[in-house]
């Protein structure tokens, strides 16, 4: 719904998990039996619970107020208009999304960043393959 698109920035959501032991006591061993190797999914498919942390679009406070005390969206009223100040261009939408720069200044050089995984592994040996064309056209590893 349009109204949950715009009205909160998702792209700035952020959350907390807790330890399987705040959730179920029933589900305890199915949780801690979770494995994956992106260790961020995994604490989050253990988790027991999670709070979660979503802001609110400047200019749309009023707007939520209202959806919580009424269940009402668009403040009990139609979409909103492009003269409206809760409308939403969606080249902003789309700049957003799309990481658009603001005022940020940076500080430094930039700087590389290496996160361990075994996700990217080829090989056990780590070398790459090498391929050669047979003489029936197909690619075989030498």
């Amino acid at each position: 719904m349009r109204f949950f698109e715009q009205a909160f920035e998702w792209e700035h959501m952020s959350y907390v998990t807790y330890p399987y032991f705040w959730g179920r006591k029933s589900q305890w061993d199915e949780r801690i039996a979770y494995e994956d190797p992106d260790s961020v999914f995994a604490d989050f498919l253990k988790a027991g619970y999670c709070r979660v942390s979503v802001p609110a679009r400047l200019g749309f406070e009023g707007a939520i107020d209202h959806f919580l005390t009424f269940g009402e969206t668009w403040n009990g009223g139609p979409l909103p208009s492009i003269s409206s100040p809760l409308y939403l261009p969606i080249a902003d939408e789309i700049a957003e999304r799309l990481d658009r720069p603001g005022d940020e200044i940076p500080q430094g050089d930039p700087w590389k960043v290496r996160i361990p995984t075994n996700l990217v592994r080829l090989c056990p040996d780590d070398k790459l393959p090498k391929w050669q064309q047979n003489a029936q056209g197909d690619w075989v590893e030498i």
